[in-house]
C-alpha cells in the first residue's frame, strides 16, 4: 500500500518557478497538497503572479525570491530566506537554462551561464539545504530535476545535455551517501 505523501502547510521551495515545469510544479504543490512555497525565479512579475493565484486559489502561503542562481549572493539569501521564519520539508531544484546550436557557436559567456545555472547552483543549494533537512524531525525530501537529455544526449545542446547527466549522477551520489538519514533523494 502506498503512503499517501500529506504536504498539508508544509513548506516547500521551488527554484525555476516562474513558468514552465517549476509553475507547474508549484501549482500541483498549492492545489493538491496544499503546501506553502518559497518560489524562486529571475522574473519578479511572473513570481508575483504566481503567488497571487496560487494564493487566492489554494489558500496557503507563498514568499516569492527574485534571483539569479549565478549569483552566490542570492544563493546565499534563498537559503537564509528559506530556513529564516519557517523550516522548510523540502525543496525542487528545477531551475535551468539550455542553448540550441553547434558546440562552436557557442560563447564562454553562455557556456559559464548554464554551467552556473544548471549545475553549480544545484551543488551549492543542496550543500545548503541537506544539514538543514536532514536535522530536522519530520523526514525532508530534495528532488534534482535533469531531463531526458542527461541520458540521451541532444546533439546541439551539449553543454545542457552534459549539465543534465551531471545532475543524474550527482542525485544517486547523494541518494547512496545520504540513505540512511532522514531525507529522500529524488532525481527526476
Amino acid at each position: 500500500m502506498k503512503k499517501k505523501l500529506i504536504l498539508k502547510s508544509k513548506w516547500i521551495l521551488v527554484t525555476g518557478a516562474s513558468s514552465g515545469l517549476g509553475s507547474e510544479m508549484a501549482r500541483q504543490l498549492a492545489n493538491d497538497h496544499q503546501a506553502n512555497l518559497i518560489l524562486v525565479a529571475r522574473r519578479t512579475e511572473k513570481l508575483e503572479a504566481l503567488k497571487k493565484e496560487l494564493e487566492v486559489n489554494s489558500s496557503i502561503q507563498c514568499i516569492t525570491i527574485t534571483a539569479d542562481l549565478t549569483r552566490q549572493e542570492d544563493l546565499q539569501r534563498i537559503y537564509k530566506v528559506c530556513t529564516k521564519n519557517q523550516t522548510i520539508d523540502g525543496a525542487i531544484l528545477n531551475a535551468g537554462i539550455t542553448y540550441f546550436g553547434e558546440q562552436r557557436d557557442i560563447s564562454s559567456q553562455k557556456v559559464k551561464e548554464i554551467l552556473s545555472t544548471n549545475v553549480d547552483s544545484v551543488i551549492q543549494l543542496s550543500s545548503l539545504l541537506i544539514p538543514h533537512l536532514v536535522q530536522q524531525s519530520q523526514p525532508g525530501s530534495l528532488v534534482l530535476i535533469s531531463s531526458m537529455a542527461g541520458l540521451i544526449p541532444l546533439p546541439y545542446q551539449a553543454v545542457y545535455s552534459g549539465s543534465k547527466a551531471f545532475m543524474i549522477s550527482y542525485g544517486e551520489c547523494l541518494h547512496q551517501e545520504l540513505k540512511n538519514e532522514n531525507l529522500s533523494i529524488t532525481t527526476i
